[in-house]
């Protein structure tokens, strides 16, 4: 399917219905209190080579509708931040150059040819449901999927350019990603 026809048609909005549905009912996660038993986000999807151009840009699943206008905004930045930062893809995370004090977050996935990123849920929650729906949706492979949860947790601490040290620590629930694959 092309591209354009998975968001077209809502292909891919429902392999992240799926995965936030998951995440909700799955043992390890729907009592997390991070979570206040909310899973979803505001959802912002873009070509790697044109970031700037969403191919999907809205809420899914449930989350406070409050904090619309700043999830809104999260979601955008933390595929923004990532490209301007060190230019983290294809196969990175915004996590590893994510800079609190400017507002860009971990959370954003860059696939073979997607940037996909939410925001609403805990950066980790975010990040683990975007490489899922990056997997379903035919833009990483399984392997790419854990490849880029171990490369983190393998990563201790980043200098950015700059000079800049970020400290960077495992997916704490990197353990739902084989469950969300099934």
């Amino acid at each position: 399917m092309a591209v354009q026809d998975m968001f077209d048609k809502g292909v891919y909005r429902g392999h992240l219905t799926t995965v936030l549905n998951l995440m909700r009912a799955h043992p390890g996660l729907r009592d997390d209190p991070e979570f206040g038993g909310r899973f979803g986000g505001y959802v912002f999807v873009a070509p790697l080579h044109t970031p700037g151009d969403s191919l999907l840009w809205e809420p899914v699943g449930d989350f406070d509708p409050q904090k619309e206008d700043r999830c809104r905004g999260n979601a955008y930045r933390k595929v923004q931040g990532a490209c301007l930062a060190e230019n983290y893809f294809p196969l990175g995370l915004s996590y590893l150059c994510r800079n609190e004090e400017a507002g860009f977050w971990g959370g954003a996935v860059f696939g073979n040819d997607l940037a996909h990123s939410i925001s609403a849920m805990p950066q980790d929650g975010d990040e683990v449901a975007m490489v899922a729906t990056a997997v379903r949706a035919g833009d990483l492979t399984g392997r790419q999927a854990h490849y880029l949860l171990e490369r983190r947790a393998c990563i201790e601490s980043l200098t950015l350019r700059g000079g800049r040290t970020l400290s960077i620590a495992p997916n704490k629930y990197a353990f739902v990603l084989r469950d969300l694959l099934k």
